[in-house]
């Protein structure tokens, strides 16, 4: 699999964000990784790509919610 970083960051985020909304612990290198790359310039750019994620993931399974 070849991932840029971007790619790569937005996937861990999400990892994390699954482990912690399971209540599943994990090391704490992880926590600290996360806050490093939010202290980042860029970190808008990430999560900006997470909707596009988001938009593809819905519409490639055609997905509805109920509001």
């Amino acid at each position: 699999m070849k991932l840029n970083r971007v790619q790569a960051e937005i996937i861990y985020f999400s990892l994390l964000h699954t482990l912690r909304e399971c209540n599943i612990e994990y090391d704490e290198k992880h926590e600290q990784l996360q806050n490093e790359i939010i202290d980042r310039n860029d970190v808008t750019d990430i999560l900006d790509q997470l909707d596009l994620f988001y938009d593809f993931i819905v519409a490639e399974n055609e997905i509805t919610f109920d509001d």
